[in-house]
């Protein structure tokens, strides 16, 4: 263990630490970014057809909801009635419940986008849109987090955000464990449904409803089956009811539009945590080198005959799975904790299950971190020990 001290008198190790966790860290978050991304895009992959557009809100001007009425929206409806067929969700209207110490996502979709996007049950069975809005209860599903308070078949009664007044739900499905929903702007992005109620929505209920559901409502809007002269229509319309300039993109445009940035952004932040590594690897070859030099100035020669290559490269490897286990455990602290601060927060949206705290991406992306430093401790190790058994040799002889 002589070899394995002489490296940690060395000052450069806490250099060492500090260097490997933040190019660990920007690698683990640059990794799970990618894997967040190709989760949208393959939720998204049903979106990715001829004829399919999402309404897109024009951010560069400036707009007033205040002035536009029930009949202004009531026309734009009947408009997508008579020529369109058109997916609607909205989500995020965020309501409290006795029982449950967290707000929850009232979420609304109609029947097409239960068919683009059908959700995942755990338990339960498919939402039915074919119910009366005044007589019966109506049929949702609900989170994971809200299961236990609200198991299957129990009713819930609710202060409806959409229409402003009370109505019951009755729980017939609940959704699979940190079920989630992807940005159609930006696939990386994603809200979790673990404390969210989705609420089916037919005719009845778009004609009951009040303004801000059907501003928002046309917000996420996608229409099915039509052209690009139709949606500029539809932009033109819709600009003249409401005063809202519209743009309806396919996803495939959609993903043109992230993607520029996004690569850009990704790329530079890997070159960084190359740099990083590069770095690390310099210090660390440097380190053990002048560790080796310090351990043959003071080896007697009864010490010297046992020196080896095994016993090098053993010294090696355990100072450098020291020094990268700590930087990996610097990794996964900050993630568990910006996952657990999410629930302590009582951030809705966000909040996910996961084992030890960190969710399925999270995990993957620590473990192929986990791979790169093992890659570059054998690259540290072996490069360093060569030179080092090179050096020992010309000093015996």
């Amino acid at each position: 263990m002589l070899l394995f001290k002489c490296y940690f008198k060395r000052k450069s190790t806490l250099c060492i630490i500090l260097l490997i966790f933040i190019a660990n860290y920007m690698t683990f978050i640059g990794i799970r970014s990618l894997l967040s991304t190709y989760q949208g895009y393959c939720e998204m992959s049903s979106l990715v057809h001829e004829g399919t557009y999402i309404a897109n809100l024009n951010p560069k001007n400036d707009y007033s909801f205040a002035n536009i009425t029930e009949s202004d929206v009531q026309q734009i409806f009947n408009y997508l009635d008579r020529n369109f067929d058109f997916a609607l969700y909205i989500d995020g209207n965020l309501i409290t419940l006795p029982d449950c110490d967290i707000e929850v996502s009232v979420n609304y979709l109609n029947e097409e986008y239960y068919k683009l996007f059908p959700l995942e049950l755990e338990q339960g069975i498919k939402l039915s849109f074919d119910y009366k809005l005044n007589d019966d209860e109506i049929p949702v599903l609900i989170g994971t987090g809200l299961s236990k308070t609200y198991p299957l078949g129990s009713t819930i009664s609710i202060s409806d955000p959409a229409m402003g007044r009370n109505i019951t739900l009755k729980v017939v499905g609940i959704l699979k464990k940190n079920a989630f929903h992807s940005n159609y702007y930006m696939p990386n992005w994603k809200n979790y449904y673990n404390f969210s109620i989705f609420v089916p929505v037919n005719q009845i209920f778009i004609e009951n409803a009040n303004v801000d559901f059907h501003i928002n409502s046309i917000m996420n809007l996608i229409v099915l089956h039509t052209t690009v002269e139709k949606t500029e229509t539809l932009s033109d319309i819709l600009l003249e009811n409401l005063g809202l300039q519209f743009k309806f993109y396919s996803q495939q445009e959609n993903y043109e539009h992230f993607e520029n940035d996004y690569l850009k952004s990704i790329i530079i932040q890997f070159i960084s945590a190359l740099v990083l590594y590069a770095i690390t690897i310099w210090i660390a070859n440097r380190n053990i080198l002048k560790g080796n030099r310090l351990l043959l100035n003071n080896l007697s020669s009864s010490i010297s005959e046992n020196v080896n290559s095994v016993k090098i490269r053993k010294s090696g490897y355990i100072y450098l799975k020291l020094i990268f286990l700590l930087g990996l455990l610097g990794v996964f602290i900050f993630t568990a904790y910006e996952r657990f601060s999410y629930w302590v927060k009582k951030d809705t949206l966000v909040a996910a299950y996961g084992f030890l705290g960190l969710t399925d991406i999270d995990w993957g992306s620590w473990l192929t971190v986990l791979f790169i430093d093992m890659l570059i401790g054998v690259l540290i190790v072996e490069t360093a020990s060569k030179h080092f058994l090179n050096l020992f040799s010309k000093q015996e002889y």
